[in-house]
């Protein structure tokens, strides 16, 4: 009994720091299993906890997007001055709809969109962006993302 207590202290500790570990790293790899993992750590704390509370938890994330299917953004590290700002209509600068996209994958059970060419915040350098996407509390998502490098500057094909 002692060490489920200690166990589920453990669990719920990492929950809730998730975002503080990755702390200006913006998920400094470049493996799709840790992106899922930090996805599903925060699917998990806003199925014991409320998406309200996921929102105010993890407002200083580094590393998680959370959006409803209007196109509002509530918790964004690359962009946080759209936060509280409907972005539906955002498009990137090859002319993409990329909230449309997430939305739709979102809605469509969730997953990976292919990668697209952006800066990276840390390095400021561009690479591609792959980010994974999950459907969460009614017509809310949450994502997260990994850079790599692209042998041909602006083609992400995967």
């Amino acid at each position: 009994m002692k060490n489920s207590i200690q166990l589920f202290a453990l669990l719920i500790s990492s929950l809730c720091c998730f975002s503080a570990n990755a702390s200006n790293t913006e998920i400094a790899n470049t493996d799709p299993l840790k992106v899922i993992t930090v996805v599903k750590k925060a699917e998990s704390y806003i199925k014991k906890n409320g998406i309200e509370k996921a929102i105010i938890e993890l407002k200083n994330s580094d590393d998680i997007v959370i959006g409803n299917y209007n196109g509002m953004f509530f918790v964004s590290p690359l962009h946080p001055e759209l936060i509280g700002k409907n972005q539906f209509s955002y498009k990137d600068p090859t002319g993409a709809l990329v909230v449309q996209e997430e939305i739709n994958k979102a809605k469509a059970g969730g997953g990976w969109l292919k990668g697209r060419w952006r800066k990276n915040s840390l390095t400021g350098k561009y690479q591609c962006r792959k980010i994974y996407i999950l459907p969460v509390a009614r017509n809310y998502f949450i994502g997260s993302w990994y850079h790599y490098s692209s042998d041909k500057p602006g083609v992400c094909l995967i």
